[in-house]
């Protein structure tokens, strides 16, 4: 079970996603076709578009934060365990993110270029939802990696640490 919950930040994500493509896929439609998918003629331009800015939105969001820490480890001296997936709502952001490229690149095979059925249409809207969601959700986790990255906090973290077990010496026996 131990070694089920090392690779938890790529299971979540993948079980919920997993999950609300079954929703959207087997269950009645969420969603009318309010934007009118059915009959516009470049959906596979809207997955490419999909795909497209989540990569270069990962791209630079993984940039800066290397570049962050790389500065906050010379500048203080800190070494955060050689990784920044340290942050654990990084390590999942950066997990869904990868998630929901790979499910839009499934879908834009799997949906058709004709006669979309409303089940097909619920997996574009599914796929309009995780982009928006992941865009929404840049914001705060960004604003939490760089806040972790605060001396005082880091100084605070160590000095919760210490008890009496790590500064006096036991002399059992002698």
């Amino acid at each position: 079970m131990s070694k089920v919950l090392n690779y938890k930040y790529i299971i979540y994500p993948f079980v919920a996603i997993f999950l609300g493509c079954l929703a959207f896929w087997y269950s009645p439609p969420f969603v009318s076709d309010c934007f009118k998918i059915e009959s516009y003629g470049k959906r596979y331009e809207l997955f490419n578009l999909i795909i497209g800015s989540l990569v270069s939105i990962m791209g630079i969001y993984i940039t800066v934060s290397l570049v962050a820490y790389e500065f906050f480890k010379q500048k203080s001296g800190v070494d955060f365990n050689k990784s920044f997936l340290i942050n654990s709502l990084s390590a999942y952001y950066i997990s869904f993110s990868v998630l929901t490229i790979i499910v839009a690149f499934l879908s834009s095979i799997i949906v058709p270029i004709d006669n979309l059925s409303a089940n097909e249409i619920s997996i574009i809207y599914f796929n309009i939802f995780l982009f928006v969601l992941i865009i929404s959700f840049l914001i705060p986790v960004a604003f939490n990696l760089f806040s972790s990255l605060k001396p005082e906090k880091l100084a605070s973290e160590q000095i919760d640490k210490i008890d009496s077990k790590s500064i006096f010496i036991s002399n059992n026996g002698i």
